[in-house]
């Protein structure tokens, strides 16, 4: 791995982006990613399939929420009263630019955006579609956990893995005591499920 992902902006550990990298490259896919946000992440699960030297889908969802009142809009009925992300808010809404165009901007300018189908709608749009490797940045706390993993789990194969960032020891320990997901490891706040 070239650790491409250190040239994007975000919140990914390089700890993080080796456990990622390492699960992608062993997938035959097809690789769903929710949430690329800037396109840290999805860097490193695009050399992972440069390296692999297979032709694997690699499909990446996110909702391009460009504006304040996008965000909270979204995130509020969810969440309650929260702050904008400061790196949402430097990177994206200052500038008044959209994450969609700066995820290709990054991608391209690193010859990886060949490697990966990037969608700007909620991942709950996708029907009639199985993964052998889902990357889940949308899992951060008990109501999103409750709201989303439902869905992600009906999108995995059997026998394949669920990456989740932002895993704590609490949501880990939620997680595993109402899923039927089976813990492998954990790097940082990067777990590893096996369905």
């Amino acid at each position: 791995m070239q650790n491409i992902y250190k040239n994007i902006t975000g919140w990914f550990s390089s700890n993080e982006a080796d456990l990622l990298y390492r699960y992608a490259l062993n997938t035959d896919g097809p690789i769903l990613e929710i949430g690329h946000f800037l396109g840290r992440s999805t860097s490193v699960i695009c050399e992972a399939i440069k390296d692999s030297n297979k032709q694997i889908v690699f499909d990446s969802y996110d909702l391009n929420l460009n504006t304040e009142k996008d965000f909270l809009s979204y995130y509020e009925p969810i969440h309650g009263p929260l702050e904008i992300p400061y790196l949402l808010k430097d990177e994206v809404i200052s500038k008044k630019l959209e994450t969609i165009n700066l995820v290709k901007a990054n991608l391209n300018e690193h010859n990886l955006l060949q490697y990966v189908n990037l969608k700007t709608e909620n991942f709950n749009t996708i029907s009639n579609k199985k993964f052998k490797l889902i990357f889940a940045d949308v899992l951060h706390d008990k109501a999103e956990i409750d709201l989303n993993l439902p869905y992600i789990l009906k999108l995995l194969e059997s026998n394949s893995y669920l990456a989740v960032h932002d895993l704590s020891d609490d949501l880990l320990k939620y997680t595993t005591n109402n899923f039927n997901l089976n813990f492998i490891e954990r790097t940082d706040l990067l777990g590893i499920f096996f369905v």
